[in-house]
């Protein structure tokens, strides 16, 4: 017989929807402040390149957002009651590729 399996390390738990929104806030907190900064870019394809790397890791924010939403919206027990389905670990890590780059 097996032995039960506790829960994951708070590490390895996904984040929350306030977590992600903190985050979200802060990034483009972040953002803002590199868009007030004299000390940046010294040309604008040097400020336009640095923002987009900057847009892309808000959007990657935006995306993990949305699908932790999406996932805490999700019914499955019509899936999984007479269906044959089983719910997987819940906490197992996925990589998703997206245009702002890689979200897990």
């Amino acid at each position: 017989m097996s032995t039960r399996q506790g829960s994951p390390p708070a590490s390895a738990c996904p984040p929350t929807l306030e977590g992600l929104q903190r985050q979200a806030h802060r990034r483009l907190d972040e953002i803002i402040a590199s868009c007030l900064d004299d000390r940046g870019a010294t040309s604008f394809l040097d400020f336009e390149t640095a923002l987009l790397g900057l847009l892309r890791s808000l959007g990657c924010l935006l995306i993990q957002l949305f699908l932790r939403a999406r996932h805490e919206r999700l019914a499955l027990t019509p899936w999984t009651q007479g269906r044959g389905y089983r719910v997987a670990d819940p906490a197992a890590e996925r990589t998703l590729k997206t245009s702002c780059g890689p979200v897990t």
